[in-house]
């Protein structure tokens, strides 16, 4: 699924690049294409929340393989190593002085790379967001995965049938990444609003552990001790 999300992205990001007759000639770029030198490659960006995790080194590997369907991308993918909104910043505001086309950024704090994204978009570079989206003014549009209340809804129904189903009951905690993860949160929105159909499951606890294994296991460990 991550590849199509990607490819989805990629295509439309080129579309929005090409129709503004925003890219640039090249004879670099990716190389499993069929670009020629003269043809017009498109530099993407692509900005995980950090680096390291399965499922955004699952992302990349699935835009590095659109980028080489689409032959004329080159694509960079990079990001911080801790869950730092402040390090995104700065590695977009790298990119805007490297005139790249195309940032695409899953923000670990949309307040906190909204200046730097609106100076992107004013270089001219086209800005849009995937996994978690940035402030609706600091990007064209939002790549998701799927809908927030999908994702939120069906984590709560899959959790239900495992404790019973309809007559599910028990104490429920919930255990996220960072308190300003806006896609997580909004996640959360929609579980607190599904438990309400399985009147005998009640929340008792949120942790935000940050994106760490370890932080998010003691936690969890912790949880269990707490409410057995």
């Amino acid at each position: 699924m991550n590849k199509w999300i990607s490819l989805l992205g990629l295509t439309i990001g080129c579309g929005l690049i090409v129709g503004c007759g925003g890219s640039r000639e090249t004879g670099s770029g990716n190389q499993a294409g069929s670009t020629s030198a003269d043809s017009k490659v498109i530099t993407i960006a692509l900005l995980p929340k950090l680096k390291g995790i399965s499922y955004f080194t699952s992302c990349a590997a699935g835009a590095q393989e659109a980028a080489d369907e689409l032959g004329n991308i080159d694509l960079i993918y990079n990001g911080p190593t801790t869950a730092s909104a402040d390090k995104q910043a700065q590695m977009i505001d790298k990119w805007r002085l490297q005139g790249v086309d195309v940032i695409a950024v899953a923000p670990n704090d949309p307040a906190v790379v909204s200046e730097s994204l609106q100076k992107a978009q004013q270089a001219g570079i086209t800005v849009i967001s995937w996994d978690a989206d940035a402030q609706a003014a600091d990007r064209s549009y939002f790549v998701n995965q799927a809908t927030a209340a999908a994702i939120g809804g069906g984590m709560v129904d899959a959790m239900a049938k495992d404790l019973g189903g309809e007559n599910a009951a028990g104490e429920v905690a919930i255990v996220s990444a960072t308190a300003t993860a806006a896609n997580q949160n909004e996640w959360m929105t929609h579980m607190r609003q599904r438990l309400t159909s399985y009147p005998n499951l009640k929340l008792v606890a949120t942790k935000y552990p940050g994106e760490d294994q370890n932080a998010a296991f003691q936690d969890s460990q912790d949880l269990i001790k707490k409410f057995p």
